[in-house]
């Protein structure tokens, strides 16, 4: 008996490091694990493990216009796709003058073939434009390294630059404003300790504030600034649903992203990321009205980008973040506005929820029809976690031997 379960526990160990990634994604209930054999001959894995000269050629033989680029990052075959993909135009939300340039353009070859894949997919839903949010972008520093301390340390070090140059008492009470006139509330003309205790006020004077009475103040005034933030990034952003984007290329997302105020860019880190990572362009009358969906931040704060293992994810240019397809007639689906999920729910297969919005119920096909055709590894959507709620994270990834739709 005890040799048996000796056995199976080798077994369950073999199994488990054959689906189990880096992160948490294979743990996921509906990672798929289908026959060797069947794998081999998915396009994902035979995609993730190509060498270059393999990538690069099949791109040549399909007639794909491409340019190759210098080395960057961990990016094996790094290259900037010229042309569109089976009629399909694929850029981040950048505008147009800036993604010539801009780093994240660059994708590895083998990625382009997937996507080269999926394009077929998206042709036949009359996508003719799809907006990522990233391909390639560098990596995070690795957790307990020393670049991730001095990333910390410089980050708390800006805060409490930010918290002085607001209120320069409130990290040093030793230091004196420059003017004792300005005040958190309203100013005064004489310093309250100079006011006698017991001085009568005149019409409509109000008594002095004590610290406690000036500490809520201040904790209120910051509450109410956080809430003008958030105002301000949903207005902005209907603003852009608002306004719309032609194509002739020529959007303004980069321009909007200046009236989000400081928490629109906590997504990624401004190293880390495209500066437009602005969610919104006009969503048109296929798609549906602003669909309300279950999931999105709570608050302000995007979260940010995560170290990834060298040759996988973003830093090796093998994935995408898809935010926004854009149909023939204009129209466009928004993963944020129109997928309609749930974080937990299953997105393809038995049981999987129907949305009750056709945008949402075609959003879903185009993620599932990837899935039958096996084009990437995995694909997380905003079924997944909060931190994919606008965009399906699309990774072809070399060496496993599972899938992942989720």
């Amino acid at each position: 008996m005890r040799s048996k379960l000796g056995w199976l526990g080798v077994a369950a160990s073999l199994a488990w490091g054959m689906l189990a990634p880096e992160s948490a994604q294979a743990a996921s209930p509906y990672t798929e694990a289908p026959p060797h054999e069947e794998v081999i001959a998915s396009a994902a894995y035979r995609y993730a493990n190509m060498s270059n000269d393999e990538a690069l050629a099949e791109l040549d033989r399909r007639g794909i216009r491409y340019r190759r680029v210098d080395a960057i990052g961990t990016v094996r075959a790094p290259i900037r796709l010229e042309g569109a993909l089976n009629g399909v135009h694929i850029h981040s939300a950048l505008p147009e003058a800036e993604r010539a340039d801009s780093m994240f353009e660059i994708l590895d070859a083998r990625l382009a073939l997937a996507l080269d894949d999926f394009s077929v997919i998206l042709a036949r839903h009359d996508v003719v434009e799809l907006v990522h949010y990233t391909m390639y972008r560098p990596n995070m520093p690795a957790p307990g390294s020393p670049e991730e301390k001095a990333m910390l340390a410089s980050q708390k070090q800006q805060e409490r630059a930010k918290l002085k140059a607001k209120d320069p008492k409130s990290k040093d009470p030793k230091s004196k404003p420059v003017d004792e006139k300005v005040r958190i509330g309203k100013s005064s003309k004489t310093p309250a300790a100079a006011k006698p205790a017991n001085k009568s006020l005149a019409k409509g004077e109000k008594p002095n504030k004590g610290p406690r009475r000036v500490a809520s103040d201040k904790r209120k005034e910051t509450a109410r600034e956080e809430l003008v933030h958030k105002a301000e990034f949903h207005a902005a952003v209907e603003e852009l649903h608002a306004c719309g984007h032609d194509h002739t290329g020529e959007d303004h997302v980069g321009d909007e992203n200046a009236k989000l105020g400081p928490n629109a860019k906590s997504r990624e880190p401004q190293q880390a990321h495209p500066p437009s990572r602005v969610r919104g362009l006009k969503s048109g009358a296929k798609a549906g009205k602003s669909a309300k969906t279950t999931i999105g931040p709570k608050n302000g704060n995007l979260g940010h980008g995560k170290w990834a293992p060298p040759g996988t994810r973003h830093p090796a240019g093998l994935a995408i973040d898809v935010g926004i397809l854009r149909k023939a007639d204009g129209t466009a689906l928004n993963v944020a506005q129109h997928f309609q999920g749930k974080i937990g729910e299953r997105t393809c297969g038995e049981n999987a929820p129907v949305p009750e919005s056709d945008a949402a119920k075609e959003l879903h096909a185009i993620v599932c029809e990837a899935r039958e055709s096996e084009v990437f590894t995995y694909t997380l959507t905003p079924n997944f976690d909060a931190a994919h709620f606008d965009h399906f994270h699309m990774e072809i990834k070399p060496g496993v031997e599972w899938f992942l739709y989720h």
